[in-house]
C-alpha cells in the first residue's frame, strides 16, 4: 500500500499481450495519433485508421492524412486504392447510424477534390504492446464505486469500461 491508501501496480499488471484483445481495442477506437518530432517541435495528428488483421504477422493499419500535413511525405499513387480505403473508413464510422452516409452519396467532383487533398498511409505492425489502466491500483471498494457509476450512466461505452474494470481484477 502507498501512503494514500492505494495499492502500487507494476507495469506488468497493466499489460495486455493477447493479440486478439489488442486488435479489438484498435478496431473499437478506429483512430490513431501519429506523433513525430519536426523542426518546430513535437507534432501530432489524429488519423482515422482501419486494421487489416490478416496482413502481416500482427496486422496492418491503413488510414489517410491531409496531403498538406508535414508529418508524412509518402504518397499512395493508386487513386482507386485510396477511394476504396476512404469508402471502408466511412462505412466503419457511419455504420452505427440509422441512415449511414456513404461516399457514393457525394457528387463525383466532391469525391475527386477530397481524394486529391489526402494521401493514404499504411503501417505494418511489427510490435504490439498494450496496457489497460482500469483502476487495478484501486481498492475493491473504489472499483465497485467506479463500476456502479459507469454502469448507471446508461452509455454503452461507459458500460463497456465498467466491464473492463471488473475483468481486470476478477471482480
Amino acid at each position: 500500500m502507498t501512503s494514500g491508501g492505494r495499492r502500487d501496480v507494476s507495469a506488468l499488471a497493466l499489460r495486455r499481450e493477447t493479440v486478439a484483445v489488442l486488435h479489438e481495442a484498435i478496431e473499437r477506437t478506429g483512430l490513431a495519433t501519429l506523433v513525430s518530432m519536426g523542426a518546430g517541435g513535437i507534432e501530432a495528428s489524429h488519423i482515422p485508421m482501419l486494421l487489416d488483421r490478416a496482413e502481416g504477422p500482427l496486422g496492418t493499419l491503413r488510414g489517410h492524412i491531409a496531403r498538406a500535413n508535414p508529418q508524412w511525405t509518402r504518397v499512395a499513387p493508386d487513386v482507386e486504392r485510396l477511394l476504396a480505403l476512404v469508402t471502408r473508413l466511412t462505412e466503419a464510422h457511419e455504420s452505427w447510424r440509422s441512415q449511414p452516409w456513404a461516399v457514393g452519396d457525394a457528387p463525383a467532383d466532391y469525391i475527386r477534390a477530397n481524394l486529391e487533398a489526402i494521401i493514404g498511409i499504411e503501417f505494418q505492425i511489427e510490435e504490439l504492446d498494450g496496457k489497460w489502466k482500469v483502476s487495478q491500483n484501486r481498492t475493491a471498494q473504489d472499483r465497485l464505486g467506479v463500476t456502479e457509476g459507469l454502469q448507471q450512466s446508461g452509455d454503452a461505452g461507459e458500460i463497456a469500461v465498467a466491464a473492463l474494470v471488473r475483468a481486470a481484477r476478477g471482480d
